[in-house]
């Protein structure tokens, strides 16, 4: 069995908190007693295995790639308001290959859409993911240090109880399957924002005045369904996205992880002009893993109109 641990890893604090996860699955995989399991968790594993000559990025993405292709299950913990792209990426990726995914919140904040409809992180993992949110337990007796440990020792027991949970009682999902022919899908954002609108407005107009089939992602309404999205997804040519957020959308970053696994072409929309480098050597716009696995990145609109018409050509004529 081979298992990935997907956590944010942008802090020594991060680090520290992902190996404390590798530490937790290694003891419950040890009590189920799997014979030969590996578990994988990026730059402890990746720090091995990649060159620091040539492009360290794509070095970096291509290992991360090389064990999620190998993989059984995915474990990871997602917390903030602003969700990890990357992780978003992975577990998108995962999805499509249907795989266990775990997923631990200790997040105090929820998230709904109007007044009903509830979810975590966001819609589209509804009915794809294993999502389990560990609840502060309150503990007057304790001081605040006593009752910070506390919790931390009672979510330490709480995630060894929900992924051999998972483990024993997992289901092989079905196969995705879609009646649908479309030529482009896409998604700013899952059309969260006023902004997106225009721009994807401004998008499809163009390609329906060349008879080009377009699909929008609108998944802040409140009839959205998650397993259609997907199969509208995988029956797509082309997936446009959007970057320009400070970290992409989570739910954005699981459709580019799917359309990633498909080998769909994958345009994305990123105007910004910062650059961030890491230590390593590597260096990116706003995600490493969004950008390594996009066919091209776009700079500004009229480029975005251009780039996807060019590929739907390219497409048709194949």
């Amino acid at each position: 069995m081979n298992i990935y641990i997907a956590t944010k890893l942008f802090s020594f604090f991060d680090r520290r908190i992902s190996y404390m996860m590798y530490e937790i699955t290694e003891n419950v995989i040890k009590e189920l007693k799997v014979d030969n399991f590996h578990i994988f968790l990026p730059f402890k594993e990746s720090n091995k295995k990649v060159s620091m000559d040539g492009n360290v990025s794509k070095n970096i993405f291509d290992a991360d790639i090389n064990s999620l292709k190998n993989i059984d299950v995915l474990v990871g913990i997602v917390d903030g308001l602003s969700l990890d792209a990357g992780i978003g990426f992975e577990v998108g990726y995962c999805i499509a290959k249907r795989i266990p995914i775990i997923l631990f919140s200790t997040d105090f904040i929820n998230s709904k859409i109007g007044n009903f409809q509830k979810f975590q992180y966001d819609p589209i993992c509804k009915d794809n993911v294993n999502i389990f949110k560990y609840e502060y337990i309150n503990n007057n007796g304790l001081s605040y240090v006593d009752e910070l440990d506390y919790n931390i020792k009672a979510f330490k027991e709480y995630v060894k109880s929900k992924i051999k949970e998972t483990l024993k009682n997992y289901q092989n999902r079905n196969k995705f399957f879609s009646e649908f022919e479309n030529d482009v899908f896409i998604d700013f954002s899952g059309m969260k924002y006023e902004w997106n609108k225009k721009i994807v407005n401004n998008l499809e107009n163009k390609l329906n005045e060349q008879n080009y089939k377009c699909i929008q992602s609108d998944r802040y309404s409140s009839d959205f369904n998650a397993v259609k999205e997907l199969e509208k997804l995988i029956s797509s040519k082309i997936l446009v996205i959007n970057y320009d957020e400070n970290e992409p959308n989570f739910g954005s970053s699981i459709l580019q992880g799917i359309a990633y696994y498909y080998n769909k072409i994958i345009i994305a929309y990123e105007t910004h002009q910062v650059d961030y480098y890491v230590d390593g050597g590597q260096h990116m716009g706003v995600n490493l893993m969004l950008e390594q696995s996009a066919t091209k990145i776009c700079r500004d609109y009229n480029e975005l109109e251009k780039v996807v018409l060019e590929e739907l050509k390219k497409v048709v004529k194949e």
